[in-house]
């Protein structure tokens, strides 16, 4: 089962959990970029919680981010985005709601809670569907999101002993979809023993992620400054018409998606290539910008082109269509080596693979600066993935029987691994076919490996659908024929987001 918590357009905040007497102006302490914070009380009394409105979603996923268990008063606080619904729904004192909206409520604004699932038949054929799609129309707490996932599953017969894992999609940060995977971790347990429901968190490599760990927003600032500012007085220039042309057709309007595009290299990439007309523009209209002839700044700039195209393309690998969770394991383990040969390759100033760097670096010890920003970004990489380290034993046996380590084998799989592993007729077709199609091939025998492999074939490998599904839903809001989403309609997207699908190994 994969869980998408969609959060559209949010640039409000719920403050949870703070102290009896707390004050706006603590809060604004904490919540520097907010432009505003709303104390919710009800009948003179203060009910612990308020809202932070930021002016743009981009400042409001990096407070998000950066304030999640942030103590005020001695309280840890927790943090959910929020839709206009929610917020008028608290500040009238409702309680939460954990029933499903009503048919036909208007969930523009709302998050979304998108429950998909992947089944493995007998012959190892594998389908995906997008099972139900949730407004969440209160305080999204974890409780709430237990509740509608628990209605989903029993709104279309799902058998709860037939679940073996829970993924979420890049905001698992939220506490709230933590104790959400908890609570469905204890209702499997209870119904059958001796079970573990697996969980893989964040399967989406959030955007936050590189700015906050490398530490580059001196970088990042100018750049959206500069480029905002030369679209809205130099877009008929030769040179800039061409960047805006691509970047509109690859990413959307700038204002629309904010600092997202940003993450993407080949956008860091051009404005490096154009830095000299750029600069040139911005002096003669008058309006100079220091640091695009700053050596130590340009530097920055292109470690940041470098560090982002391999960036992002590993976010690509991990939202490839109808992928194993096995190669998503392959791609992060991958990038993590990577990490930790370009730590070693800077300490010598080696900057091999740091093409765009080399071109501008004069000094022998331009490759030391950097080392902080990479094993940062390494520690953070092998925190947030780190489920996948629990079930390495287990996506190793799946992707490589003929080799693993027979001790590194449960007990009760043991006997069968040992028979398929002298089996040489079957080995010829592993690697002939390899998988998951070997598996099709293993006829009657091996049962209980079968059933092993079928459980991992089951989770979720990539995040495909979940980018499928928003894409339609945008497409499906800014259509004429359909200005507001509907509860109604999203059903109605079901087949067209996530079809029935058949994995296959590049």
């Amino acid at each position: 089962m994969l869980l998408c918590y969609i959060a559209r357009n949010t640039k409000t905040l719920l403050i949870k959990d703070l102290p009896d007497k707390v004050i706006q102006r603590e809060l604004k302490e904490v919540f520097k970029d907010a432009f505003q914070i709303r104390l919710v009380s009800k009948d003179g009394m203060n009910k612990r919680i308020a809202y932070a409105d930021f002016k743009s979603q981009a400042d409001a996923e990096r407070a998000l981010e950066d304030k999640q268990g942030t103590k005020i008063g001695g309280l840890a606080i927790a943090l959910d985005p929020v839709g206009e619904k929610s917020q008028g729904q608290e500040e009238r004192g409702w309680k939460n709601s954990t029933r499903r909206t009503h048919e036909g409520a208007d969930v523009d604004n709302a998050p979304q809670l998108a429950v998909f699932i992947r089944g493995v038949d007998e012959t190892f054929d594998v389908t995906e569907e997008l099972l139900d799609m949730v407004p969440m129309t209160g305080t999204s707490s974890g409780n709430e999101l237990f509740v509608c996932v628990e209605e989903s599953l029993k709104k279309f017969n799902v058998d709860w002993s037939k679940l073996v894992s829970v993924s979420t999609d890049g905001n698992s940060a939220l506490v709230s979809v933590e104790q959400l995977v908890t609570e469905l971790k204890s209702k499997v347990s209870g119904l059958c023993k001796d079970t573990e429901l697996k969980s893989v968190h964040g399967l989406i490599l959030q955007e936050s992620l590189c700015t906050k760990k490398l530490k580059m927003d001196h970088v990042m600032d100018i750049v959206i400054h500069t480029i905002t500012w030369i679209r809205s007085h130099g877009s008929d220039h030769r040179e800039f018409s061409a960047l805006f042309s691509e970047l509109d057709a690859q990413y959307g309007s700038l204002f629309s998606v904010g600092l997202k595009w940003l993450s993407r290299g080949m956008v860091l990439r051009r404005f490096f290539e154009l830095l000299e007309e750029i600069d040139f523009f911005m002096s003669s209209k008058g309006k100079p910008v220091p640091q695009l002839t700053s050596k130590d700044w340009v530097k920055d700039l292109v470690f940041l082109v470098d560090i982002m195209t391999y960036l992002n393309m590993l976010d690509i690998s991990l939202q490839r269509r109808s992928q194993v969770v096995t190669q998503m394991y392959d791609s992060i383990h991958s990038f993590l080596m990577k990490l930790c040969l370009w730590e070693t390759h800077l300490a010598r100033n080696n900057l091999a693979h740091f093409p765009t760097l080399k071109l501008v670096s004069e000094n022998e010890r331009d490759g030391l600066n950097y080392i902080p920003r990479i094993k940062e970004l390494k520690t953070e990489f092998q925190k947030r993935f780190s489920d996948f380290k629990l079930y390495e034993s287990e996506l190793t046996l799946f992707s490589s029987p003929f080799s693993v380590n027979i001790n590194n084998v449960s007990e009760e799989l043991q006997m069968e691994v040992i028979e398929l592993q002298c089996n040489t007729i079957l080995k010829t077709k592993y690697d002939c076919v390899g998988i998951p199609e070997f598996y099709k091939h293993l006829g009657n025998g091996y049962p209980k490996y079968k059933n092993h492999c079928a459980k991992i074939l089951s989770m979720f490998g990539s995040t495909y659908v979940c980018e499928q599904l928003f894409s339609v839903m945008k497409q499906q809001k800014t259509t004429k024929y359909c200005p507001h989403l509907k509860d109604s309609g999203v059903t109605s997207l079901r087949h067209v987001a996530a079809p029935d699908t058949h994995p296959g190994v590049e």
